[in-house]
């Protein structure tokens, strides 16, 4: 996925500089200063990876042949953000006024990069190449962002290099993990049980008293029912009934 990043950025770089620019992805190295490997190029050095959590999802989605049977499910992409530091070398004579013309020319090529930015939120599909491309997800392109970490002091020390003038630039691409192609075989029957269950009551023998209004009838009814008869004590003329 990196290599196919660097392809993608070199495409979308390519298109947006002036012709006879040249273009390289190192580590700015300090003999550039003196000696520049091209009279007038643009470096985009890949100093920092992280996982983009803000949009990565859960789930799977289903791949279906042609006859709607799941053939394989592919889990969630995730996203992570390539974060490239940009930079612009020209070579020229020695002397003042030739360095403020050097230092004009490469102010010029990263503002050919802005501008760039300001038109593009996502890489052109015809840029994007590989794994980003074959993901079916948009590549993000992100220009100096609000939040990034400036590359600053530390990195220009450990490169050997007086700070420069850069453009931060962030590619969030998409990392689409493999099908899972081991699913189980599609259900050939479904069989649904539902039913009450019903349990049938003893009669009971003599009855002297009528049932109440509401209950049921003797004889089948729900397991999660009770019914109560209420009988005279004394037979017919006793006292009333009781519970």
């Amino acid at each position: 996925m990196v290599r196919d990043g660097d392809r993608s950025l070199a495409n979308w770089l390519s298109r947006s500089l002036p012709p006879g620019v040249g273009l390289r992805f190192e580590a700015p190295a300090a003999q550039w200063l003196t000696k520049p490997p091209e009279p007038l190029f643009v470096n985009a050095f890949l100093h920092h990876i992280a996982q983009d959590t803000r949009g990565r999802t859960s789930g799977w989605s289903e791949l279906r042949d042609s006859g709607g049977k799941v053939v394989g499910r592919q889990p969630a992409a995730q996203y992570f953000r390539l974060t490239y530091l940009v930079t612009a070398w020209a070579s020229g004579q020695a002397g003042a006024d030739a360095h403020a013309e050097r230092v004009l020319a490469e102010h010029e090529l990263l503002g050919f990069v802005l501008d760039a930015c300001a038109h593009h939120g996502v890489l052109p599909d015809d840029c994007v190449e590989g794994a980003l491309a074959a993901s079916g997800a948009k590549t993000v392109l992100e220009c100096a962002p609000a939040d990034s970490q400036p590359a600053a002091s530390t990195m220009w020390s450990g490169l050997g290099i007086p700070p420069r003038a850069h453009v931060e630039l962030v590619l969030v691409a998409p990392a689409r993990p493999p099908v899972l192609t081991d699913v189980a075989p599609p259900a050939r029957e479904i069989v649904l049980n539902a039913a009450q269950e019903r349990v049938a009551t003893a009669p009971l023998t003599t009855v002297t008293a009528p049932l109440t209004t509401g209950e049921r009838p003797f004889g089948t009814v729900r397991r999660w029912e009770k019914q109560t008869v209420n009988e005279p004590r004394g037979g017919p003329g006793g006292s009333s009934p009781q519970g």
